[in-house]
């Protein structure tokens, strides 16, 4: 019983990781795409049955319509060229409509996410009417997996079809660096096909992933920090505690000036540990002031002054920011601040009094 048991715990987690990477994988693949279309064009030339378009990309990779030509793709190439600047003729994209291209879905085992390319590459030649050699496709995986199945979008089109819209662009001067298909009727997916900058779009899938492992890391790294912080917190105020607790047992046993003495710097840690505001609420705080282009390099808190030095843009403004809070007062550099002209930021180092407890209440 509890083979079996133990036997299905593994079967579960071992789908659920194939699951996961499977997401994972077709995520990596969206963003390596997108980050493909930004590099390689700056102009779209969109081919259907009888028609094409010209789009070119602001600077927010948005495209803009251009110009239609109906009939020849020939003179359209031509047409074209005219309307593009030098700079956008050296990074155009070929999107072929359904007219042109075969699009279609296939459903996969889940279990094959790791010979994907392989698996789809011996059912290219049953997918379209051309011979494997003559064939030209890609693929993409359609969201997450269902039902221990994965979509796959497959565009394919033949060698001698994309030719001839191929050498009319060249014989034009447009530089062709992706080519991908898109049929509106299979939902609008952009497949993108398997073209001569293969490696491109591995380093590209690199770069997402690395990434992606960063936007994952951050998190944890941020909540190691505030562990420790309030770990230092924790073991200050234990600190605090055990030296009232010393200086009261001196104080029991001692005669009456030294009592008064003792007495008096008992009282005084005693206001400390009432009045200050725990570390954590100031890093807590100074978290929720400081802008995204500001980041801290260090802080320190101690007898009531917190000092905190980083880099950044913006800064002279910082002063302003903790004044306009409760929790600070008196806010002032500690040292001169150094400007890096050529990442155009900041190094400071700003000191301010923090208000005794309650003060954001």
């Amino acid at each position: 019983m509890n083979n079996s048991a133990t036997a299905y715990a593994v079967n579960r987690v071992s789908r659920g990781a194939r699951w996961l990477k499977t997401c994972v994988s077709a995520f990596i693949g969206e963003v390596a795409q997108k980050l493909d279309s930004r590099e390689a064009s700056r102009a779209l030339v969109r081919v259907e049955r009888d028609h094409a378009d010209l789009h070119v990309r602001d600077r927010n990779g948005e495209a803009r319509h251009v110009a239609r030509v109906e009939g020849s793709f020939d003179s359209a190439a031509i047409r074209f060229r005219e309307q593009l600047t030098s700079k956008q003729r050296q990074a155009v994209a070929l999107r072929i409509g359904a007219g042109r291209a075969l699009i279609t879905t296939i459903s996969l085992p889940q279990g094959i996410a790791d010979v994907l390319p392989a698996v789809v590459r011996n059912k290219i030649e049953s997918l379209g009417p051309w011979p494997l050699e003559e064939t030209v496709w890609g693929y993409r995986v359609a969201g997450s997996p269902r039902d221990g199945q994965i979509g796959v979008d497959v565009a394919l089109t033949s060698r001698s079809k994309l030719d001839e819209l191929l050498r009319p662009m060249e014989a034009a001067g447009l530089r062709i660096g992706r080519i991908d298909a898109q049929d509106p009727e299979q939902g609008g997916h952009i497949v993108a096909f398997d073209f001569h900058d293969a490696r491109r779009r591995v380093r590209l899938r690199r770069i997402a992933s690395t990434a992606i492992a960063a936007m994952l890391i951050a998190p944890l790294i941020t909540a190691s920090l505030g562990g420790y912080r309030w770990y230092a917190a924790q073991n200050e105020l234990t600190a605090v505690e055990a030296r009232i607790a010393l200086l009261e047992s001196g104080l029991r046993g001692g005669d009456a000036a030294a009592g008064s003495a003792v007495l008096a710097q008992a009282n005084q840690l005693y206001a400390r540990k009432r009045d200050s505001e725990p570390f954590v609420t100031v890093l807590a705080k100074l978290s929720e002031l400081l802008p995204d282009r500001v980041w801290l390099d260090s802080l320190s808190l101690e007898n009531g002054i917190v000092t905190i030095t980083g880099r950044g843009s913006g800064v002279p403004a910082l002063i302003e920011t903790l004044e306009s809070s409760q929790l600070f007062k008196a806010a002032n550099f500690a040292a001169a601040t150094q400007h890096d002209g050529a990442a155009n930021i900041d190094t400071f180092s700003i000191s301010a009094i923090v208000e005794s407890k309650g003060a954001l209440k």
